[in-house]
């Protein structure tokens, strides 16, 4: 009576025991503190005009309980090769074509952005701001920045998030073309918004406005509209079009050769880039 009263009791505990495992299910995983997505674009032609194309843009994010730390790069370059042919008379009267190629790089833009963000108290935060931008069609060698700030989130939730930040910081150039006029280093004002929009399923809008000024000239006002849309095929993979505006209102100086009617380079001026850079993007999109 014993035995069979302990195998009962077994049999039921091990009942309840699956039952109650079936019912949890597996453990839910826990959220990675990180993300990284990855937007790749190449457009490559060939024959008589070799052309190459390409565009990267990188998101690092990692967010512990009260801290978040971002990570960008953004790159472009463009390449044009040019087959020239030269035809030789040869004294029996042949000819020998000789083929040269030749290389220019059309397009090139690197931009580098970290960001440490630290929350304060319910929705204020202060952060820390560093970049380093190359464009030398633009006149700028190298620039480089830092700026510390006090930020607000006026939206916070699962599928909407708007922030704005306020910051004070100081910027250092080195123009392709140096003018007098200019001073390379410069303290300033920066100001910022960052705008998200989830669509379901798996959609998701994102924008990012700055604003910097030159407290030596008041003329130099800097701007950048940075806007994308993307739809995840997958949980990994997905499509994006992004559209990236630069504004300077005192753009950097370029160099231009001057040439003669015979074709020779006689010699070289300087004169200011445009004022507005755009770069337009449909990239596949891959998220890690």
């Amino acid at each position: 009576m014993k035995t069979r009263l302990l195998a009962l009791l077994l049999c039921l505990g091990f009942t309840s025991m699956f039952t109650l495992a079936q019912e949890a299910g597996p453990p839910e995983e826990k959220p990675k503190p990180w993300k990284d997505t990855l937007d790749l674009s190449v457009v490559l032609s060939g024959g008589n005009t070799e052309a190459e194309t390409w565009s990267l843009k990188n998101l690092y994010t990692y967010q512990w309980p009260r801290t978040q730390f971002k990570a960008s790069a953004f790159a472009v370059r463009k390449e044009l090769t040019e087959d020239n042919f030269t035809g030789l008379l040869q004294d029996d009267g042949s000819v020998i074509v000789e083929e040269n190629s030749d290389t220019e790089t059309l397009e090139e833009k690197y931009d580098v952005e970290l960001t440490l963000e630290q929350q304060i108290t319910g929705s204020w935060f202060w952060d820390v701001h560093a970049g380093w931008e190359r464009d030398r069609f633009s006149g700028i060698d190298n620039r480089v920045d830092i700026h510390l700030g006090l930020g607000r989130y006026f939206v916070k939730t699962e599928n909407r998030v708007f922030k704005a930040t306020l910051a004070a910081g100081y910027t250092d150039e080195d123009p392709v073309v140096e003018d007098p006029a200019h001073d390379d280093g410069f303290s300033g004002f920066r100001a910022a918004y960052d705008w998200l929009i989830k669509f379901k399923p798996r959609g998701q809008f994102t924008q990012n406005f700055q604003a910097s000024t030159n407290n030596d000239e008041s003329d130099d006002l800097r701007m950048q509209l940075d806007t994308s849309v993307v739809n995840q095929f997958t949980r990994h993979i997905g499509l994006k079009a992004g559209l990236l505006m630069k504004y300077d209102n005192n753009p950097s100086l370029i160099p231009v050769s001057v040439f003669d009617g015979a074709g020779t380079q006689v010699d070289t001026i300087e004169v200011e880039s445009d004022e507005l850079d755009t770069v337009l993007t449909m990239s596949l999109s891959i998220a890690f």
